[in-house]
């Protein structure tokens, strides 16, 4: 999928909840952005995009978020700046192997009850866990290195995209961990 720089937008969202429109510069295969943090704590960074064509009557969004860290962090932006949006619940936090990692799933502002969350460990294990009633799972990882988060949601939701009606929307969130020993 080929996305063009003026059709991706990447938000910080800063301490206080507020969000700001970063621009973007495209790369071979990846985009950059810039931003001078105004003090420490945990930031959080948000990028979502509908796929061009529709998918039949199927709309796609895809969503992503990760959290910066800046210095000793007295406190974490309490984000959800996508419509489904996967987090861990304690931003900036060293994980370690055999420690459990909290995660909260929020749709539509509401906690994500029985959203399935995929895990990818950096050894190619994989498990599928569930959030509550409140949105939250947690999973304990067994190997240092990146965790890959995946949550998806269907739901019949009418309207149009280029000119063209759809039925339903597939939303998908990501949020990538480092583990450490």
């Amino acid at each position: 999928m080929v996305f063009r720089s003026e059709s991706v937008w990447l938000w910080l969202v800063s301490l206080d909840g507020h969000k700001d429109k970063l621009p973007v510069s495209p790369g071979t295969d990846h985009f950059s952005a810039k931003f001078v943090p105004e003090q420490d704590g945990v930031y959080t960074l948000a990028i979502g995009h509908a796929a061009k064509d529709l998918g039949g009557t199927t709309k796609y969004q895809f969503n992503a978020t990760a959290a910066v860290t800046v210095g000793q962090p007295k406190s974490v932006a309490a984000a959800t700046p996508n419509e489904l949006n996967i987090a861990v619940g304690q931003p900036g936090v060293g994980y370690k192997v055999g420690q459990p990692v909290s995660l909260a799933a929020v749709f539509k502002t509401k906690p994500a009850e029985k959203l399935q969350i995929a895990v990818h460990s950096p050894t190619g294990w994989n498990r599928a866990i569930q959030t509550n009633a409140n949105g939250q799972a947690e999973f304990t990882p067994l190997w240092p290195g990146t965790y890959y988060l995946e949550g998806s949601q269907s739901e019949k939701e009418a309207g149009e995209q280029g000119g063209k009606p759809y039925k339903s929307v597939w939303r998908c969130a990501t949020y990538i961990l480092e583990v450490c020993d």
